[in-house]
């Protein structure tokens, strides 16, 4: 496939399907529903690009699966726009039946749950919840979270590349994609980072690097420093930055840089 389809095609399908769901919902719908987008120019161009099964028992073919229920899960959040409380649940749900999904390479378990695996399951969702309400937190700050979220994406593929997983890595690339996408149409359209897209993109991510993992025991180390990308915009807020409106522009590269730092250490420790 050539880089140029790769790269053009996840971004055309994102805004135009954007722009189409934000004029068909109108003024009040349309800018929430719009994001569900993001994660339906992903499925299209991950399902067109690499031609995956829609095998749950595979770590790579079932990044489909928990892409798609992550996102209608939280298309329907921005829909009926639901307390915190039912939002926190139906996240919950949605992390543990991904993690769940996951570890058991399906989602019946292959004979008796041990006490280790029931503690892995844990660890996992724990740590998968964490990194969804991280994402959320962040989408207060609009712009941190679209880059902190490439940038999230972008450590995958340099993960997947270093270990040799092509597969993993253009999931990862067209990821980075569909979100930078709907980041641009931001700038010209009223569309809002709704929990389609936390969810949707976030349990995506979440399963990419799980199948790296998977895919090469290696690579799970520098792996583990990708979570500390979520938190440098805590770095680049204390970054002295000239007070007029091309601070607005220095910012995000800034917050690019930063996140950089995990993203190249933990590519470091896996090539080495």
């Amino acid at each position: 496939m050539k880089p140029l389809v790769v790269i053009l095609l996840p971004v055309i399908l994102t805004i135009i399907s954007a722009g189409l769901l934000r004029a068909v919902g109108g003024a009040v719908r349309g800018p929430n529903i719009a994001g569900i987008a993001v994660v339906g120019g992903f499925i299209t161009s991950w399902a067109f690009l690499l031609s995956p099964g829609w095998s749950s028992e595979d770590s790579f073919e079932r990044i489909g699966y928990i892409a798609v229920v992550a996102a209608l899960a939280g298309l329907t959040l921005d829909i009926i726009r639901p307390t915190r409380f039912w939002t926190a649940v139906v996240a919950g749900f949605v992390i543990c039946l991904s993690t769940w999904v996951s570890l058991n390479n399906g989602f019946i378990s292959s004979g008796e749950l041990s006490t280790s695996k029931a503690l892995l399951f844990l660890v996992l969702a724990v740590v998968a919840f964490s990194v969804i309400v991280r994402l959320d937190q962040l989408r207060a700050q609009s712009v941190a979270s679209y880059v902190v979220i490439i940038m999230v994406a972008l450590a995958l593929y340099t993960q997947a590349i270093i270990v040799g997983d092509s597969s993993s890595a253009t999931t990862a690339l067209i990821l980075a994609l569909c979100v930078a996408a709907y980041a641009t149409l931001q700038l010209f359209l009223d569309v809002f980072l709704g929990d389609s897209v936390i969810l949707g993109i976030g349990a995506a991510l979440l399963a990419v690097a799980w199948a790296i993992a998977e895919s090469d025991p290696s690579a799970r180390i520098g792996l583990i420093l990708v979570p500390l990308i979520l938190f440098a915009d805590g770095t680049a807020k204390h970054v002295p930055m000239p007070e007029a409106r091309i601070s607005s522009i220095l910012y995000p590269i800034v917050l690019g840089f930063v996140a950089s730092l995990p993203l190249g250490l933990g590519a470091l420790i896996t090539f080495v």
